[in-house]
């Protein structure tokens, strides 16, 4: 998930942000959890220059899905596999994703993602895929 190639070459200059901009971009995010993300092979840098991370700008949809779905209950291991079945596995970024934190459903309309979280028996998230994916 999240991880560019080890091989790729570099952005243009003018589509590269350093840790510092994209934490000023994203509120909420620390510069202790840029850091975690890429020792742990999450969200890796697009290259380092010297001891600095620098970010591909498209990377910034990446840390905005993410740090939504932790915040709606979702522990990292669970968004990492739930971005890996909408958009590789599925190839969309379309729909709902309903969830109590603990078990998740896929909805491809609102009717659906609506009658999906009456099928909970207690409180639920429904996350519109478009929204997460516009954050950056």
């Amino acid at each position: 998930m999240f991880k560019r190639s080890k091989h790729s070459s570099p952005a243009p200059k003018s589509e590269l942000l350093t840790s510092k901009q994209v934490i000023e971009a994203l509120p909420g995010l620390t510069a202790r959890q840029l850091q975690w993300w890429d020792e742990k092979d999450v969200i890796r840098p697009d290259h380092m220059d010297g001891h600095k991370r620098v970010y591909d700008a498209s990377q910034l949809a990446d840390f905005a899905l993410l740090i939504e779905l932790k915040r709606r209950g979702l522990s990292l291991e669970k968004a990492r596999r739930l971005w890996k079945i909408i958009f590789i596995d599925l190839n969309r970024g379309y729909g709902y994703i309903v969830t109590d934190g603990k078990k998740l459903k896929i909805a491809d309309t609102e009717t659906a993602a609506i009658d999906a979280a009456l099928n909970f028996r207690c409180g639920v998230h429904v996350i519109d895929l478009a929204d997460l994916r516009c954050k950056s």
